[in-house]
């Protein structure tokens, strides 16, 4: 599988069809189990790469000036991105400090 998001990952399981074990919702069944992003669960992050904390992380994308999600998911999908910071901060600093994303973002 080259899988690179959640959307193709339930797109895989719905066409497919296979017996296993993993549910659809991963990100939300392993929030608490150790979850960390869409990328590590399928393979595709870089694992050496170190996540900044969540009030390091603010401090950064408050510099940024992004003001709402749709500009982050573009930013994410930026050659500017910086790959310190997790495309998916909602669930990777779920009980980490996550106030939601007006709050990540410093508006």
């Amino acid at each position: 599988m080259n899988l690179k998001s959640s959307k193709e990952w339930k797109e895989f399981l719905k066409l497919n069809q296979i017996e296993i074990n993993i549910p659809a919702t991963a990100d939300r069944v392993y929030v608490n189990s150790g979850w960390k992003s869409w990328g590590d669960f399928l393979g595709y992050e870089d694992r050496s790469r170190e996540i900044v904390s969540f009030y390091k992380a603010k401090k950064i994308v408050s510099k940024l000036n992004i003001n709402n999600i749709k500009e982050w998911r573009l930013y994410t999908k930026s050659d500017y991105f910086d790959h310190s910071l997790p495309k998916d901060p909602h669930s990777y600093y779920k009980n980490k400090g996550w106030k939601g994303f007006k709050d990540f973002i410093g508006k």
